[in-house]
């Protein structure tokens, strides 16, 4: 008789022999379920990714060709630049394209670009709702496009054939859209906008003219024509010269003064370079007026061919040719900022800016703020562009530069100012030629605006002795741009640059 104990264990192993390999046939009918799901699961995440992608592709596509479309006006630009974006952003690792006339692809993946206009129903309030305008409607000038659209649709192939579907096609719209903006600018009007357009010109003439001298031989006498400025500021033609029985006293003459001595015994000499040096000195060469002479004489080295009488009066400006005599001439006589001054190549820069705004479909309100020793808000936000254009061809600078106190004055308007709208781009744009050295750090004014509001502040710099540095770093915290003008032909291209560069946004 078998012990009960290995009775027990020998039931135990018949048990364990008859459950051995009960799994397999399990997996054989599972394994199929479980690759149908898994394919299913890898292609749903397939389509996705793609899906996704698609969208990444179409967005920077439309984003890039609305801001090519912003900055210069064609729709060649958008298209160009969609192409640029959507080959970058490949999808499912194919490389897309849009075509050269914005409305082909390469075989199955088709792209495509629109243009049109979207406009905020509900009175500004609702969704944006776009309307697809032909390209050659507005290439032909015959209608205006606010919106760039691409279109992405492809046929993609499944990662596993299941269920017949060997294909999907995911289709993407995206609208970038230029919206409204509200603009300050705010101009500095300080003393030095009044400085001639190439400040290193004008002083080069000046020294030139100091080192030049002629020797004018008369019957009684023999004198030195010489230029140096006068106490009171002004320019005269001086002699350096001496009778003979005074040779040790050296007088300066004024070249209508006439003293009869013997040419034989006029003792003679040069201006030293102490003296010329000190005469340069004396007065900075803009703190006094211009005089009628120098005006006439800066015109008469510039231009030998010149027509003016040696009586020159303001009532000849108009034979003047060259810039720098013209420029001296207002200084003395004109109410208003001097021609080819840098106030005077702000106001084309500002005028330039303007025509661009009156022919955008966006609506932009303007407001005008200037600022020297303070700040003065000029216009609030206003679509009267008129008025402003005049208003700064008619200011004349002086004073100090107090740029923050002129970004803090400007960016009142724009978000609590009556005319300021919830939901326009907010634009400021501040133009120095310097240095702050009054009130407010632009720094801390920029901290201030940017930690309470959205708004994007554009700067620029004109003439070499501006703070490129400290406005550079304003254009960075405000989220914008920074420009730099050496001349006036550059400031007046910044400005038409910034009118044109509207902000864009998706709204679709």
């Amino acid at each position: 008789m078998l012990d009960p104990q290995l009775r027990i264990r020998h039931k135990s192993n018949l048990k364990q022999d008859r459950r051995t390999g009960a799994i397999v046939p399990l997996f054989a009918v599972m394994l199929p379920v479980i690759l149908v799901f898994a394919g299913f699961a890898i292609n749903l995440a397939y389509m996705q990714l793609a899906s996704t992608q698609l969208k990444i592709a179409t967005d920077a596509a439309s984003h890039a060709g609305g801001r090519a479309m912003s900055i210069h006006q064609t729709t060649d630009a958008a298209i160009a630049q969609a192409e640029l974006t959507i080959q970058a952003n490949r999808v499912a690792g194919r490389v897309l394209s849009v075509g050269a006339d914005g409305q082909s692809g390469n075989g199955e993946n088709q792209v495509q670009i629109i243009f049109g206009k979207s406009i905020r129903g509900n009175n500004g309030y609702g969704m944006y709702e776009f309307e697809e305008v032909s390209k050659s409607d507005v290439d032909n000038g015959i209608k205006r496009a606010t919106s760039v659209g691409v279109i992405g649709n492809l046929q993609l192939p499944m990662v596993f054939n299941t269920m017949a579907v060997s294909t999907f096609t995911p289709v993407r719209r995206s609208i970038a859209t230029q919206v409204d903006r509200d603009i300050a600018l705010v101009l500095d009007r300080s003393g030095s906008m009044l400085y001639f357009r190439d400040d290193t010109k004008l002083k080069a003439t000046i020294d030139t003219l100091y080192d030049t001298y002629e020797t004018i031989t008369e019957p009684a006498y023999t004198k030195y024509h010489y230029w140096s400025r006068s106490y009171y500021g002004s320019w005269r033609d001086r002699g350096y010269w001496t009778p003979a029985d005074a040779s040790s006293s050296w007088e300066i003459r004024n070249s209508s003064d006439t003293i009869e001595v013997p040419a034989s015994t006029t003792t003679q000499r040069l201006i030293s370079s102490s003296e010329r040096n000190n005469a340069k000195s004396t007065r900075s060469l803009y703190n006094q007026d211009f005089s009628d002479n120098v005006i006439y004489q800066l015109e008469k080295y510039s231009n030998p061919g010149h027509t003016l009488g040696d009586s020159y009066s303001s009532s000849e400006s108009s034979q003047l040719t060259s810039d720098m005599a013209i420029y001296c001439h207002d200084w003395e006589y004109s109410s208003i900022a001097p021609r080819y001054s840098r106030w005077y190549y702000l106001d084309l820069g500002v005028d330039a800016f303007i025509d661009v705004l009156e022919i955008t479909d966006q609506e932009e309100l303007l407001s005008l703020v200037t600022f020297s020793s303070s700040a003065t808000l000029e216009f609030n936000l206003t679509k009267a562009y008129t008025p402003v254009r005049n208003r700064v061809r008619t200011i004349y600078p002086t004073g100090n530069t107090a740029i923050g106190d002129g970004m803090l004055t400007g960016f009142t308007p724009l978000i609590k100012g009556a005319a300021a709208r919830p939901f326009a781009a907010k634009t400021i744009v501040v133009l120095t030629d310097g240095e702050n050295n009054y009130g407010t750090d632009p720094g801390e004014a920029v901290k201030e605006i940017i930690g309470q509001y959205d708004v994007t502040i554009h700067t620029v710099t004109f003439s070499p002795g501006a703070d490129k540095d400290a406005m550079i770093a304003v254009a960075k915290a405000g989220h914008g741009r920074h420009y730099h003008a050496d001349d006036g032909t550059a400031l007046v291209q910044i400005f038409e640059e910034i009118a044109n560069n509207l902000p864009t946004i998706l709204t679709e």
